[in-house]
This record gives C-alpha cells, sequence and structure tokens, in this order.
C-alpha cells in the first residue's frame, strides 16, 4: 500500500511539471501572436476554414490538401450551376437526338436524321403484286429489297399484327389476341375502340422513339391513340375512315416538311381499302383489284413528293401488310348450335375461328369433349387453351379463350345466335399464319436496306416480329424487350 502511493506521488509530481512546461510554451507563444490572432486561428480551425497565408502556416501537407478541396468544391458548385442554367435554356425534349449509327444527311438543303417511314396496307396477300395492277409498287421493288412473303402472326387478324408489327411481340406477349375478345380479368371487352391502356402491353416504336429524345409522327395506326407506358406519338392523326388518299399522303410529307429539330424520324401511314373491299367481295373479285390500283396511287404520289424534296437515298420507306385474305365457302359454315347448348358461352370471338369461353369454368370440359366427338369426321381442329401447338405462339394469356377451334381455310365456325346479328363476309382472315392465302408483305427502299441487301434482292420469308428490331437499327434505338430476332435480321 505504501508503495502504491509513493508511485501516485511521483505520477503526480510528473503531470504537474509537464502541466507548468505546457503553461509556460503557451504564455510565449501568447506574447509572439496576440490573443485576437490566437483566437481567430482557433476559430477556423473549428470552421475549417483558414486563409491562404494562415494554410501556409499550418502543416504544409495538410494545408495544401485543404487548399485543394477548396478549389474542387468551388469548381464542382460553378459546374452544377451552369448545367442547371443550360437546362433551363434547352430542356432535355427540345435536344435535338443524333442516332449513333451515323451523321446527319443532306438533302442539298436541309439536314435529317436518319429517318423511317413505314405505312401498312391491310389485307393486301402477297400474290396480289402477282396481278399486273401495282406497277408503281412493282418498280419500287426492283430498286429495293423485297420478302418473298411476310408470315403474320396468328391470328391473323389486323388488330393483333398490327401491334406485333410496331413491338415486335406476338399477341400473347403484348395482350391484343384478337381485334375482339373479352378479359376475363378486367371484366370488360376490347373493341375496336378501346384506347385505354390498360389492354395495350409492351412497347411500340413510336415509343420507343420518345424515350430516346427522337420524335414520331403516326397517322391512324392500331393503338397509337392510346397512352402506353405513359407516353403517345409526338404526333397524331387519329383514325379517320372517310380521310382520302391525298390527305393521308400529305400526313406523311407535312411531317417531313417540319424544321430538323421539331421533325419525326418515325412515320406510320395506314390504308385501309385493300382490306374492306377482300371482306365485301372476296379477294378475287374485280372491286380487290380497284382497291389494288388505288393503293398503288397512293405509292406513287407519296415517292413522288419524296423525289421533290430530294429524300429519295435519305429516307427508308418500307411497306407492309398485316395478314392476307381468303374465299369465304358459304357451305362450309359451322354452327355450334348443333352440337352443344350454346347459351352456356359468350359469344363467338375469333371468326371465321372459334374462340369459345363458357360463363362457368366448369363447362370447359364437358363443352370440349363435345367438340372433339363432332370434330372426328371433320377437318377442324380444337385445342384447349393450354394445348394449341407452340408454333403458334398464342398459349400465354388469359384473354385466350379456353377453347379455340381452327377450321380450314375457307370455312369458318359461328353460331345462329351471333350469325342473327352479322353478315357472313365473302372474305375473311384468321387462319393459320402458314397458310399461303394469309401471307402478307414486307417492301422496302432506302439507303439503310441498299447497304445492308443491295438492290433488288429477294430475302427469304420471316415472321412480322421481326420489323421492330429492323426499324429500330435504322433509327439507331435501343429496342425494348420483343420476340424478334437479337440484333435484328437485316
Amino acid at each position: 500500500m505504501a508503495s502504491l502511493t509513493s508511485r501516485n506521488s511521483e505520477v503526480d509530481s510528473r503531470r504537474q511539471s509537464s502541466i507548468d512546461e505546457n503553461s509556460d510554451r503557451e504564455a510565449s507563444e501568447e506574447q509572439e501572436h496576440p490573443i485576437n490572432v490566437v483566437k481567430e486561428e482557433r476559430a477556423g480551425l473549428l470552421s475549417g476554414v483558414l486563409t491562404d497565408e494562415e494554410s501556409l502556416r499550418s502543416t504544409p501537407n495538410e494545408a495544401r490538401k485543404i487548399f485543394f478541396l477548396r478549389v474542387c468544391l468551388i469548381i464542382l458548385l460553378l459546374s452544377m450551376l451552369v448545367g442547371t442554367i443550360l437546362l433551363t435554356l434547352f430542356p432535355r425534349n427540345k435536344i435535338p437526338f443524333i442516332p449513333p449509327s451515323s451523321a446527319l444527311l443532306s438533302n442539298g438543303t436541309h439536314k435529317f436524321h436518319n429517318t423511317v417511314i413505314i405505312v401498312s396496307f391491310d389485307g393486301l396477300r402477297s400474290d396480289y403484286l402477282d396481278r399486273n395492277v401495282t406497277p408503281t409498287i412493282n418498280e419500287f421493288i426492283q430498286k429495293g429489297v423485297k420478302a418473298e412473303y411476310m408470315i403474320p402472326s396468328f391470328p391473323s387478324m389486323t388488330f393483333p399484327n398490327h401491334y406485333t408489327i410496331v413491338t415486335g411481340l406476338y399477341p400473347e406477349s403484348h395482350g391484343i389476341i384478337a381485334n375482339q375478345f373479352y378479359d376475363p380479368i378486367l371484366k370488360d371487352n376490347f373493341t375496336y375502340t378501346s384506347n385505354e391502356s390498360k389492354w395495350w402491353k409492351g412497347e411500340p416504336i413510336w415509343v420507343t422513339t420518345v424515350k430516346q429524345n427522337q420524335k414520331s409522327g403516326v397517322s391512324m395506326w392500331v393503338g397509337s391513340s392510346s397512352v402506353i407506358d405513359g407516353l403517345t406519338p409526338t404526333y397524331l392523326h387519329t383514325f379517320d375512315s372517310n380521310m382520302n388518299l391525298d390527305e393521308r399522303v400529305d400526313h406523311i410529307v407535312d411531317w417531313l416538311d417540319m424544321k430538323l429539330e421539331d421533325r419525326p424520324t418515325f412515320l406510320a401511314g395506314y390504308i385501309p381499302i385493300i382490306d374492306s373491299m377482300g371482306h365485301k367481295f372476296g379477294p378475287d373479285s374485280q372491286e380487290v383489284n380497284e382497291a389494288l390500283k388505288t393503293a398503288d396511287e397512293y405509292v406513287k404520289e407519296l415517292l413522288n413528293k419524296i423525289e421533290e424534296r430530294n429524300l429519295t437515298d435519305i429516307v427508308n420507306i418500307i411497306f407492309v401488310s398485316d395478314h392476307g385474305m381468303a374465299q369465304i365457302i358459304p357451305s362450309k359454315v359451322t354452327f355450334l348450335d348443333d352440337i352443344f347448348n350454346v347459351t352456356k358461352i359468350r359469344p363467338i370471338e375469333l371468326f371465321p375461328l372459334g374462340g369459345i369461353r363458357p360463363y362457368d369454368d366448369s363447362d370447359i370440359e364437358g363443352i370440349y369433349n363435345l367438340l372433339q366427338n363432332a370434330s372426328e369426321n371433320q377437318p377442324w381442329k380444337c385445342y384447349l387453351k393450354e394445348n394449341i401447338p407452340e408454333r403458334f405462339h398464342y398459349t400465354n394469356s388469359d384473354r385466350i379463350d379456353p377453347i379455340v377451334c381452327i377450321p380450314p381455310v375457307g370455312w369458318s365456325i359461328t353460331t345462329r345466335r351471333d350469325s342473327a346479328n352479322q353478315t357472313i363476309p365473302n372474305g375473311a382472315h384468321g387462319y393459320d399464319n402458314r397458310e399461303p392465302t394469309m401471307r402478307s408483305i414486307f417492301l422496302a427502299n432506302g439507303p439503310y436496306f441498299k447497304d445492308k441487301k443491295g438492290i433488288g434482292k429477294t430475302i427469304d420469308p420471316f415472321i412480322d416480329v421481326e420489323v421492330y428490331n429492323i426499324m429500330c437499327n435504322i433509327l439507331g434505338l435501343k429496342p425494348a424487350p420483343n420476340n424478334g430476332t437479337d440484333g435484328g435480321i437485316i
């Protein structure tokens, strides 16, 4: 205990000696620096701010680090201020997007970005072009690229395929599985005028362009009047069946005449007359031939106006169709009333096919078995949704009917209840998408296609999910997820 007390006394003595030495040193320093200077230095150290002279009086390396950090901070703040000013003066959606694949192109008087014009001729069957009534289109083919034919997605109908062309998705993926259908989840019916966002899945190219700082102009294309992923085309003409062909041409060229910063790089048009005449009079009618001549006049007028603007070697033009057309055989209509009690099912969908949805799911198996028995001696086939052949890509959607019956080309399936409210047309489509009469067209011309394939080339047939990636390639866009070939087939 005594030795511990002694050691504590020694420690206290050393501490006191050290305190005295420090006090003497501080007193000496205070004589060299007035008290107000010392306080200022301490205040500066606590706040992290020193004058240049004071920094140099500190430890040299630490002072230089502090000075360097201060300079960097000032530069950063100035950069942020300049960036804010620039964004205010030039908002992002006002800055023209230059596609990464090439520089601006010139027609001699104006600059242009890479541009795509796509026009759909509804119901233009691929072999219609062999009828010698479309000289302008045939000349266009000789100067560009033609697919031997294009294969529509199943079912070979207008709404599913138009939306497939601009999204690269099969109908089971983008949700527009027919021209009209019932959604059991939404408990609502899709019709020709259904523009609500809830129906439209996927990303059409007019949305892809806007997302990636380009602009789009769309005239009457399926789905273009809808808000999809919160966006619409930059410029839009809604569907108008009374609009003449000259006005439809003007829609396109008026957009081409815009200033560079306002001009769309993706432009789309739609011509319905061939399909209308095919339904009403049948594919082999004189009326269809007259409609083909009208479509050829549209192409002639469009190409002339593009040539007048010296854009023939600048703009890439694609002509497509959504499906073909087949003659309905009046004696080959199957009435489901003769097979089961049709009061158990909703109105038939997919005409001329049979899309069958019982009101009560417990009736699915029984109705399917009756159809199977009835079709044993018939050429049409019925499938439960989960057993539809994989090549149709028509299974993975709640909107697809629980039972789908596919007749041969020319046949049709309906009920007397439903047919009482409609006239069976002379022509129809929707059949197996591999059938020759369902084949559509893909024709293209412009610098992109000449660089890739040369002039007057015929390429192998392909399915219409490929068109979206081709257009993205031309425009230098990153495609949204889709069912087409990665990197595109052209």
